[in-house]
C-alpha cells in the first residue's frame, strides 16, 4: 500500500466535494509566514514529510500559532522532528484553526465483509475509546442517519453543555462521500480524523488516504 500525497489527496477532496480548512503548502519559512498572513492567525501547523503518516503520533503538529514569532518557532521545531524520526522534510501545511467537535469518517477493506465505511469518536480518544459504527458499502442515507444514533458520542451531536447542535445533514452527506470513494477510488483505506464539526459544517482537518 501506499499513501496518496499532499497533492494527490486535496484532488480527491475537491472531486468529491470534501470541505477542507483552509491551508497552505509551504517549502520555506518565507511561504508559512505568507500562507498564515493570507489565511489569518491563529493557525495550526503540521508537518509534511512521505516518511510520517501519522503526524500526531510523531509530534508533527504544532496548535496555537497565534502570530509570526510562534510559526517562526513551530517550522524550525518540525525541522527537527522530521530529523528526530529519520524522516524527509517535505515543508510544513499552515492550515486554518477550525473549531468544533471532533469525530472521526473513513472506511477500510474488511477481510471477511469487503470495503466498510465507519464513523465516530474522533480525534486522540479513537484509540482509546473505540467508539465506532460501521456499515458494509454501499450505504444509504438511512444507514449514514443510523451511525449517527449508534455511538456513545451521539449526545455531543445533538449539543451539550450550551454547545450547539452539529448540522447532521453534513455530516451525514460526509459519511455518504467516503463510502462512494470507498466504492469508486480503489481506495484500500481512509482516515478522516479528525473532522471538526460545528453547526456550520465539517471539515477534514487531516485526510489519510491509502492504495495499493
Amino acid at each position: 500500500m501506499k499513501s496518496l500525497g499532499l497533492d494527490a489527496t486535496e484532488r480527491l477532496a475537491k472531486k468529491y466535494r470534501l470541505t477542507l480548512p483552509r491551508q497552505e503548502f509551504a517549502k520555506s519559512l518565507k511561504q508559512a509566514l505568507d500562507a498564515a498572513q493570507s489565511i489569518g492567525y491563529p493557525v495550526v501547523v503540521k508537518l509534511v514529510s512521505p516518511d510520517i503518516l501519522h503526524k500526531t503520533e510523531a509530534k508533527g503538529v504544532i496548535t496555537g500559532v497565534d502570530d509570526d514569532a510562534d510559526l517562526e518557532r513551530a517550522f524550525y521545531a518540525l525541522q527537527k522532528t522530521a530529523k528526530s524520526n529519520r524522516a524527509a522534510f517535505s515543508g510544513v501545511l499552515v492550515q486554518e484553526k477550525v473549531g468544533g467537535v471532533e469525530m472521526i469518517v473513513g472506511g477500510k477493506i474488511d477481510r471477511q465483509f469487503g470495503p466498510v465505511v465507519l464513523f465516530g469518536t474522533g480525534g486522540i480518544l479513537v484509540e482509546m475509546i473505540s467508539d465506532i459504527s460501521m456499515r458494509v458499502i454501499p450505504i444509504t442515507k438511512h444507514d449514514a442517519e443510523g451511525m449517527l444514533s449508534e455511538v456513545k458520542g451521539r449526545k455531543i451531536i445533538e449539543g451539550v453543555r450550551g454547545m450547539k447542535p452539529i448540522d447532521k445533514d453534513i455530516l451525514v452527506d460526509l459519511i455518504l462521500k467516503v463510502g462512494r470513494i470507498m466504492e469508486r477510488e480503489k481506495v484500500v483505506e481512509m482516515d478522516l480524523n479528525p473532522v471538526i464539526c460545528n453547526e456550520k459544517g465539517c471539515y477534514c482537518v487531516d485526510m489519510r488516504v491509502m492504495k495499493e
